[in-house]
C-alpha cells in the first residue's frame, strides 16, 4: 500500500529529494508551502516519477484558522489518514550579527513558533489514528552554542525539546516522532560553517537517511551524519569558560 505523506517546508533542497524518493515508492502527498507556484511544479515532476497524487496547500507560519483546523484539511486531502508527516520548517541566519538581531523575532517565528504548530496537530492526528510517524528536521545549533546565531539556536533547542516529548507521548499509541538533527549544506538559505565536508549533510544524504529513519522510528533523536552525536556530545562537556572564547 502506498504512503500518505504531508510534507510541511515542502520546497527546500532536502524536502524535495525526500520527496522524489517516495513519489518512486508511488506515495500520495500533500505538500505545503508559501510558494504556491513552486509547490505545482513540484506536484508535477512528483506525480512523472510515480506519486499517485500531489495536492498542495499554500500558507505562511500563522495559521489564520488555527493548526489544528488547516492540518485536518490536509488529512483529509488524504482521505482521512496520514502515514508520515516531515517537517522541514524554518532556516538558518548567517549573517551579520546585527542583522541577525533585527532578523531575530523571524528565525523564531519560522524555526519555532509555526513548526511547533504544526508538529503538535499533526501529534493529534497520529495519537488519535494510533499510528503513524512524525519526523522533523532540526540543525545541531541546539546542541551546541554558535553566538553567531543566538535566536537560531534558541528556536531549534525549543523544537527538538518539542519532539522528544511528543515522542514519550506518542509511543503509547503506537506512533512515533523523531527530531533529525543535522548541519546543513541546502542552497542559498541554509548552509553550513563548517569545511569540515565529513560532517555535512547534502539533500540526497539527508533524504537517504530519513526515509530509513521513518521506516524504523526507534530513537526520538537521529544525527545525520551519525557522527554529529559524538560531536555535539564532547562540545556539550567542554567548560562555559572555554566555550565562551570560541567563536562559531
Amino acid at each position: 500500500m502506498s504512503k500518505k505523506i504531508i510534507i510541511l517546508g515542502a520546497l527546500s533542497a532536502m524536502a524535495e529529494a525526500t520527496a522524489l524518493r517516495y513519489a518512486r515508492q508511488g506515495a500520495e502527498f500533500v505538500l505545503v508551502a508559501r510558494n504556491g507556484l513552486r509547490a505545482e511544479q513540484l506536484a508535477q515532476q512528483l506525480e512523472a516519477a510515480g506519486a499517485v497524487r500531489c495536492t498542495t496547500r499554500v500558507t505562511d507560519d500563522a495559521c489564520e484558522q488555527g493548526a489544528d483546523f488547516s492540518f485536518g484539511r490536509m488529512v483529509a486531502d488524504l482521505g482521512g489518514h496520514v502515514d508520515l508527516v516531515f517537517v522541514f520548517y524554518g532556516f538558518l541566519s548567517h549573517q551579520s550579527n546585527v542583522k541577525q538581531r533585527m532578523a531575530g523575532p523571524a528565525i523564531v517565528r519560522s524555526n519555532f513558533s509555526g513548526a511547533v504548530q504544526w508538529c503538535q496537530a499533526a501529534a493529534a492526528q497520529l495519537e488519535k489514528q494510533r499510528n503513524g510517524v512524525l519526523v522533523a528536521v532540526c540543525s545541531v545549533v541546539s546542541d551546541q552554542v554558535r553566538h553567531s546565531n543566538d535566536a537560531g539556536e534558541a528556536a531549534h533547542t525549543g523544537l527538538s525539546r518539542l519532539i522528544e516529548t511528543l515522542s514519550q507521548r506518542l509511543r503509547p499509541f503506537g506512533a512515533s516522532a523523531v527530531v533529525a538533527k543535522l548541519d546543513l549544506l541546502d542552497g542559498p538559505v541554509m548552509s553550513s560553517h563548517t569545511d569540515n565536508y565529513m560532517l555535512w549533510a547534502t539533500p540526497a544524504r539527508v533524504a537517504e537517511q530519513l526515509v530509513m529513519i521513518a521506516q524504523d522510528p526507534v530513537e526520538p533523536i537521529v544525527y545525520i551524519p551519525c557522527l554529529w552525536r559524538k560531536v555535539t556530545a564532547v562540545v556539550r562537556d567542554l567548560p562555559a569558560r572555554i566555550l565562551h572564547k570560541v567563536r562559531a
